[in-house]
């Protein structure tokens, strides 16, 4: 019953995603798994998986930054993001790639002898995103970036694509930062689907701007906050991270961020934490939302490289 229940909850959303105005963003669930521990707070990202943000925030790679998340939803729909970045003679160049799959749908149909329902075949969902960005610097404390974004979505014999550019900008100082950045900054571009039977139809992919920023309060405790506009409704996130002052690898991370489901405004609040040695950090996060009862709490795990 628990994968029924999943399955339909999934197609459902396909379903409401292909009839709706806007395209549904993967980069709604988070980056990573230290992301969502802060509240979705995006843009201020210190790591390759920063490219699914800002990609201005690239900046912050010194030298090659690699980045890895992957997790279940609803017990069928398989999630991982990848992501590498380094650093060039001039500016920062990164590249990304996120996917959402589910496996073996089943199609249904009827006997007619017996009016009962069978198995008839079974279908996969991927939905997925490239992404390739770059960053450089106007001046030691602002810096710039722009990012080419590839959709792609095939379910069964239906196949959507299209294509966008994000831009942003970051600045930064010793206690604070602030970033601005717009997903899908080019106006009019939409995910076009084609049919197996000839015919096609468009989604318009949705602009979506995002101010964020951080500010070290004392040593070890930093406070972020962030406003989002989605379908001209503002999605607000906060968020803290306090490190102890007796182990300096050790990051603990609190948030809470509004989210949309079917245009109604949602919440959610998320506990996480952070080790990082010698570049390695390696995040855990626990978030509990306002969804299907069986579903509202979620744990996440990933892992970065900063060599």
């Amino acid at each position: 019953m628990k994968k029924i229940i999943g399955l339909l909850l999934l197609l459902v959303g396909i379903a409401n995603s292909v009839i709706a105005t806007d395209y549904e963003l993967l980069t709604d669930l988070g980056s990573s798994a230290e992301t969502i521990s802060l509240g979705n707070v995006e843009g201020l990202n210190g790591s390759a998986s920063g490219i699914f943000e800002n990609p201005a925030a690239l900046r912050n790679i010194e030298h090659t930054s690699m980045g890895l998340f992957m997790t279940t939803l609803m017990d069928e729909v398989y999630y991982k993001n990848i992501s590498v970045a380094s650093r060039m003679p001039v500016g920062v160049i990164g590249f990304g790639y996120s996917e959402a799959s589910v496996f073996n749908i089943p199609i249904s149909a009827e006997n007619s002898a017996t009016n009962e329902f069978y198995v008839k075949d079974t279908f996969d969902y991927r939905d997925s995103m490239m992404k390739l960005g770059y960053s450089f610097d106007l001046d030691p404390d602002l810096s710039i970036g722009a990012s080419y974004v590839y959709y792609l979505r095939t379910f069964g014999d239906i196949t959507a694509s299209g294509a966008n550019f994000d831009v942003g900008m970051l600045y930064t100082q010793p206690t604070y930062s602030w970033s601005v950045f717009a997903r899908n900054a080019a106006s009019g571009g939409a995910i076009n689907y084609a049919y197996s039977d000839g015919t096609v139809s468009a989604e318009k992919l949705p602009l979506e701007l995002v101010g964020s920023g951080k500010y070290r309060v004392i040593d070890g405790t930093t406070v972020y906050g962030q406003m989002k506009i989605r379908r001209a409704t503002g999605l607000m996130s906060i968020g803290a991270k306090f490190i102890p002052r007796e182990y300096a690898s050790l990051e603990l991370n609190a948030g809470y961020r509004q989210y949309l489901v079917s245009d109604q405004v949602k919440g959610g609040l998320a506990l996480g934490v952070t080790v990082d040695l010698l570049g390695l950090r390696a995040s855990y996060s626990y978030e509990k939302i306002e969804d299907h009862p069986q579903y509202d709490n979620k744990s996440y795990f990933s892992v970065s490289i900063n060599l």
